[in-house]
């Protein structure tokens, strides 16, 4: 895997160039993707170096993909295969709609990765950083058992299910989270300005202080430090 850039004559007979993340390191692996996803002809490609790379990769992984939207995509493919569609088309078909760039991108080279002589969940693999180990399985046995409608269908209950569960959660700790914060404020100002005044006044009266309220005025002390 690595990041290339390229220079690409369009069929429109504009030039333009880019930079772009590719799952190939072969520099002809990449000619026939951008040329059969983009139609028209490279003029020019070379590979940057490991920092770009890493930059580039970084930036890639940082744009997240709703799991709704996954959902979704399993859903239209399972229901164009049923139709009897083969998996190529079906991609082809749904990434048109897709408006998430990492999305669009991953579902694009997983096009080509197909056509090029991989499986379907041979081609998903190659992304594990956006499709889960059980996604992979459940692709796996569809087409081994031809019923890769049906599997599908179960990513996309699985993926439904997960994202059901994370945002039941996330709604479930929002308010201990909120009253563990006004505690946690309470505690900070307590012993930021309360006990600090009090102890003040102990000692303009000198009074001799037990030592559970002079661990208070060290724990005071820590806390302001």
């Amino acid at each position: 895997m690595g990041v290339f850039r390229y220079k690409i004559l369009t069929p429109e007979g504009k030039i333009e160039s880019d930079s772009i993340y590719f799952p190939f390191e072969d520099p002809s692996s990449v000619i026939r993707f951008l040329e059969m996803q983009e139609g028209g002809v490279v003029l020019d490609i070379s590979r940057v170096g490991v920092v770009g790379e890493k930059i580039f990769e970084f930036w890639n992984k940082i744009k997240t993909v709703k799991r709704s939207d996954m959902a979704e995509v399993f859903n239209n493919l399972a229901i164009l295969v049923r139709s009897g569609v083969t998996i190529v088309n079906a991609l082809k078909e749904v990434v048109r709609d897709i408006k998430n760039k990492r999305l669009n991108f991953v579902l694009r080279s997983i096009i080509t990765e197909i056509e090029m002589g991989q499986t379907f969940s041979e081609a998903l693999e190659r992304h594990k950083d956006l499709f889960s180990p059980l996604v992979i399985y459940l692709v796996r046995i569809g087409e081994e058992t031809g019923r890769l409608d049906i599997m599908l269908e179960k990513v996309r209950d699985h993926i439904l299910r997960v994202d059901k569960i994370i945002n039941d959660t996330k709604r479930a700790i929002r308010y201990p989270s909120f009253l563990l914060f006004i505690l946690l404020f309470a505690f900070l100002f307590w012993f930021w300005f309360v006990i600090p005044k009090l102890i003040d006044v102990f000692k303009q009266m000198g009074v001799s202080l037990p030592w559970p309220t002079r661990l208070l005025l060290a724990l005071s002390g820590f806390v302001k430090n």
